[in-house]
């Protein structure tokens, strides 16, 4: 029995008991990691913040300048510059809410309703303002290369008209849609949509409209408006320069050919040459200018706008599913960090040519070249010659300067 009550003891101590214990690490995942790394949020942050800044500083230097000086605050041109640094302020005023919209309340828009309404009706109100505005820009340029005479008459009154209308027009035809239609929708787990929406459920059927029809006005047909205009645009001067060199070629050739009379009142060949191509390297420097603005133009344009365009596009084709929770909100922050540097161009590239169009030295050394050629001359006491042209007729087209001819300087302020 002994021996039994033994074995029994020794084989039950061959049973062991461990005793393991689990710790479970609870992980807290933000909403918006679903969207972007909190580091993409912050890197987005500080690129928008710095663009704010600018914008706003950018601007409002431009708006002080033009201000200050009452013979640029007259300029037709320069008060379409003042409506545009209005619209691209306003834009950067807006957006630190736009931020917060896009990036940290993109899901929990934690705002009162009236910031929601206040930050989506401001942003489509500038965006339009600031398209119609470009495209103004464009076609009165293209006008003044055309009808140079007739756009003189485009004064400080039909400027200020016209950027009153495009306010006016933009506001009730846009922003006054948003203002309305725009809502915050509260957060729920799993679901990915923008919290501050532009559209409401309320407003979809209308929305879907609106985008078919008004957004196209709005929008698209500006963007190809713009496009032909600076085509054009280069078209024409590169025509106008063909026809200058042209007039300059034959007359050179003609000028061999005057006779006594017209030699009397003439200059020497070389005096005439020598002013002659001072005039026209003037008139190419401007052109440069313009040219150049235009291809800045279009080049800020298409950067700050085709995203936007595209991504619209993608709605009304309905197309969305092409996109992921995470490609949605890709591609709408890289569209409005572009908007917003287009914006903060826009001061920078019409400035380019406002200083180099107003200054006097070399607009001065051209109207001095054109005084001292006409005082030489003596045109008004030239008699007609054998070939029935008055002398300074046939000067003008020798030097293939005419009173009716393309005059850059409008070109480039108009």
């Amino acid at each position: 029995m002994e021996s039994s009550g033994e074995g029994f003891t020794h084989n039950f101590t061959e049973f062991e008991t461990t005793l393991t214990t689990t710790t479970t690490k609870i992980v807290v995942v933000e909403p918006h990691e679903k969207l972007f790394h909190t580091w993409e949020g912050l890197l987005v942050t500080i690129l928008l913040g710095i663009l704010c800044v600018f914008g706003l500083v950018a601007n409002a230097l431009t708006f002080f300048v033009i201000c200050s000086s009452r013979k640029l605050r007259t300029s037709p041109f320069n008060i379409l510059i003042l409506s545009l640094c209005m619209s691209d302020f306003l834009s950067a005023l807006n957006s630190p809410f736009q931020i917060y919209r896009r990036i940290w309340g993109y899901l929990e828009f934690d705002l009162p309703l009236g910031f929601c309404k206040f930050t989506v009706g401001l942003s489509q109100w500038t965006m339009f303002v600031t398209v119609q505005h470009i495209l103004v820009f464009g076609v009165f340029r293209l006008l003044a290369i055309q009808f140079p005479n007739k756009i003189k008459k485009f004064s400080a009154r039909w400027a200020k008209i016209t950027a009153i209308f495009i306010w006016v027009e933009v506001f009730f035809v846009s922003a006054l849609f948003y203002l309305m239609a725009s809502t915050v929708i509260p957060y729920k787990p799993g679901r990915y949509k923008t919290a501050c929406t532009s559209v409401s459920k309320d407003w979809r059927d209308i929305a879907g409209k609106y985008t078919t029809y008004a957004l196209p006005i709005l929008l698209f047909a500006p963007f190809i408006a713009i496009m032909i205009c600076a085509l054009i645009i280069v078209i024409s001067m590169i025509q106008v320069r063909r026809k200058r060199a042209n007039a300059i070629a034959s007359q050179k050739k003609s000028s061999y050919g005057t006779t006594g009379q017209e030699q009397n009142c003439l200059p020497s060949y070389k005096e005439m040459q020598a002013s002659q191509q001072t005039i026209t390297e003037k008139i190419q420097e401007r052109e440069n200018v313009a040219m150049l603005q235009v291809t800045l133009i279009v080049f800020s344009f298409l950067l700050g706008y085709s995203a936007e365009a595209a991504y619209r596009m993608t709605k009304i084709l309905n197309l969305r599913d092409l996109f992921t929770v995470r490609t949605k909100w890709l591609t709408l922050t890289v569209a409005y960090i572009l908007l917003r540097i287009s914006e903060c161009l826009n001061p920078l590239f019409y400035n380019l040519s406002s200083r180099k169009t107003t200054n006097r030295q070399t607009a001065s050394t051209y109207q001095k070249q054109k005084k001292k050629m006409s005082e030489k001359q003596a045109l008004p006491l030239c008699k007609l010659n054998t070939t029935g042209y008055k002398l300074g007729v046939k000067y003008e087209m020798y030097t293939g300067v005419t009173t009716n001819s393309y005059n850059p300087d409008m070109a480039i302020r108009m």
